[in-house]
């Protein structure tokens, strides 16, 4: 029988363990195990760099770190290799804070025997080799998810522009049509009745004009993709305070356009409508606070009403069915672009909605 072969680093800084679990390895049946032994802390992070090992098995006690340490130390570098834990005794603290802290298994040097670290290191392997399986669908996911995203909005774009270009366009010829028979009927000092008739249809046609262009802007506002997230929020939070003069917005504005990418600015854009949009639908707030920003190797949003508030987790748990984007909706936006979303609300103390994205530091 074919043995698979598995490369082990084990991390000892006892020589006479290390020989101990060197012999033990040697009587593992169903594996060929490929032994690296690291007898300090020092060395763990540049071997595990190279990755040629699938498993570490990491002593508790070492010098100058312990094996939580290193456990931690290779997650915040994105190794996701398992880690077994080793400890000279046993110890429950130990054992459930190495679980804790994503242990693929915490093992007690006195009772190692072949077919228990045989055993040990395949379901390991198996456990790793599952959720490398998931992280990986969850990442087609999110990209799918981020792509039905994208072509709605094209097609949103698309129809916005469809609309202006053609219906705004035609709408705006029978204006002027109208406008000339109105001038043409009085130089001949037609009926009034006519006169009449033709300013109906003024009204109609102007009314219509403007129910057009509105519709176009929630589809996809023009100065979104003509001039930017930052003047389009200048604009957004303008026509909001010509339509809602109750409501008093503070915008406080501390980034560049240059500053935020691409791929999230349309998810900034919709996170804001939606925020604004529940203020006059739900909250009763008479003032709302704006805070767009760049802190550190963060984008930050901030939107803050002084409303009525909500019990959030009745709300997120509930389906939405609100036909906007919805606070659910919402959330999956800002996730699937990479970010992270929090909402904070309590009835009576008003909202605040804040989403964060992550930006690569500039190190020049």
């Amino acid at each position: 029988m074919n043995k698979k072969s598995v490369r082990v680093l084990l991390v000892e800084d006892d020589e006479d363990d290390y020989v101990l679990f060197r012999d033990v390895i040697s009587e593992i049946k169903y594996f060929h195990i490929d032994l690296t032994w690291i007898n300090d802390c020092q060395h763990i992070l540049h071997a595990a760099e190279r990755n040629m090992h699938d498993i570490y098995i990491v002593d508790y006690l070492l010098g100058g770190c312990t094996g939580i340490d290193i456990l931690n130390t290779l997650k915040e570098n994105g190794i996701r290799k398992p880690v077994i834990i080793l400890t000279g005794h046993s110890d429950h603290d130990i054992d459930v804070q190495a679980m804790e802290e994503g242990a693929a298994d915490y093992l007690e040097k006195e009772t190692i025997t072949p077919q228990l670290l045989e055993r040990v290191i395949r379901y390991s392997l198996q456990k790793s080799e599952a959720m490398e399986m998931m992280r990986e669908s969850e990442n087609r996911l999110r990209q799918l998810s981020m792509q039905l995203i994208n072509t709605q909005e094209d097609e949103r774009k698309r129809i916005a522009k469809e609309l202006h270009d053609s219906i705004g366009s035609n709408l705006a010829a029978v204006k002027f049509e109208i406008q000339k028979q109105i001038a043409d009927s009085k130089k001949r000092r037609s009926s009034i009745d006519i006169d009449h008739q033709f300013t109906y249809l003024m009204d109609i046609v102007h009314q219509t004009i403007e129910e057009t262009r509105r519709i176009c802007h929630n589809l996809r506002p023009p100065v979104l993709d003509d001039l930017g997230i930052v003047l389009a929020i200048n604009w957004y939070c303008r026509n909001f305070l010509k339509a809602y003069s109750n409501i008093t917005i503070d915008t406080d504005i501390g980034i560049t356009e240059a500053e935020i990418p691409e791929h999230v600015k349309v998810v900034i854009f919709r996170v804001i409508q939606e925020a604004f949009t529940n203020v006059t639908k739900h909250s009763g707030a008479d003032k709302v606070e704006l805070i767009f920003e760049k802190s550190d190797d963060k984008i930050i949003l901030v939107i803050r009403d002084n409303g009525s508030g909500f019990d959030v987790n009745g709300e997120m748990s509930q389906k939405d069915h609100s036909g906007g984007m919805g606070l659910l909706s919402m959330n999956e936006r800002v996730s699937y672009s990479g970010g992270i979303l929090l909402l904070c609300s309590e009835k009576g103390k008003g909202t605040e909605i804040r989403a964060s994205w992550p930006v690569p530091v500039n190190k020049d």
